[in-house]
């Protein structure tokens, strides 16, 4: 409180003292209580970036996870998607042939996505395709007979549809 010789002697001084150790004691009271709103307020962005980027490394990479492996296409189907994708290439060659009078010097330059057949051009203007594996695999000659896509294609689709 204080000393004998602070405190006021006269009732009003003692009132007023009072009134203003109150007055002080609620300017506090105010302080602590705007102190205390801030830690009421916390962001939780510091907890949730961290948290957010080790989810997203997890997504990504799982240690634990079996890779998922698709069941390998029956051998017919595997021929058939060789005879498309040569088929393509055929007409790709042809157009870029017909349009510049020369063979491409790869398929990249007359495709514009890659596809899984081997080209090879001869000297004498012909060339060749090649697609799948060996045991399905599917070739083209531009100086041989004609290549039939229906005649490879469709009897391996009817046999998938089976």
């Amino acid at each position: 409180m204080g000393t004998p010789e602070e405190l006021p002697s006269d009732p009003a001084a003692a009132d007023a003292w009072v009134n203003e150790i109150i007055a002080r004691e609620q300017v506090s009271r105010e302080r602590q209580l705007a102190a205390d709103v801030p830690k009421q307020r916390r962001s939780l962005l510091p907890i949730l970036i961290p948290v957010a980027v080790v989810a997203a490394v997890l997504a990504v990479w799982n240690p634990g996870a079996t890779p998922v492996v698709s069941p390998k296409a029956p051998k017919i189907e595997r021929v058939a998607a060789s005879a498309l994708s040569v088929q393509v290439a055929i007409r790709a060659v042809e157009a870029y042939t017909d349009s510049t009078g020369r063979l491409p010097a790869s398929l990249a330059q007359v495709l514009p996505a890659t596809i899984d057949v081997k080209y090879q051009s001869f000297g004498d203007g012909s060339y060749r395709l090649q697609a799948g594996s060996p045991g399905n695999e599917v070739e083209y000659v531009s100086s041989g007979p004609a290549f039939e896509l229906d005649a490879m294609v469709v009897p391996a689709l009817q046999e998938a549809v089976k």
